[in-house]
Formats: structure tokens, C-alpha cells, sequence
């Protein structure tokens, strides 16, 4: 559930940049595989790739993991 919610967020937060997945990579020290990973859900990031992802796209961190979303998924199921 936290998986999918932040491969949605992370896809919208760089596309509303209008970023490439390889320009999200250029300018994180993220690197591009393992930006595909977490767009598709497999895997987990570390609190370090998540601060970088943040600070490229110039978000808070609950932008990209936003815990109201989560926390009203988690009652529904």
C-alpha cells in the first residue's frame, strides 16, 4: 500500500516537472533503475534516496509519501 502510493506520487511530482526519468536521475544522485523501481512499486527506497528525490523536485517529503493518503487507505482495507 505505502508502495504504491509513493510510485504514484514520485510519477506525478516529476511529471508535473516535466522530468524524464533520466532528467530526475541528472539531477538526484539517484540513479535512474532505481527511479524505474520505484515508480513501478518494487522497491523501497532508503531514507537517503528519498531526501535526494525531494530535494531535486523541490518537495516536502510528504509530498512523495503523503500520510493522510495513507493512513485513509489503510482504514478502508
Amino acid at each position: 500500500m505505502a508502495n504504491q502510493i509513493f510510485s504514484e506520487q514520485l510519477r506525478a511530482v516529476r511529471e508535473q516537472r516535466d522530468l524524464t526519468q533520466d532528467g530526475l536521475a541528472s539531477i538526484s544522485n539517484v540513479n535512474r533503475s532505481q527511479i524505474v523501481k520505484y515508480e513501478r512499486g518494487v522497491g523501497n527506497p532508503t531514507l537517503d534516496s528519498l531526501v535526494e528525490l525531494a530535494t531535486a523536485l523541490d518537495v516536502n517529503l510528504d509530498d512523495l509519501m503523503p500520510i493522510s493518503k495513507y493512513k485513509k487507505e489503510r482504514k478502508a482495507s
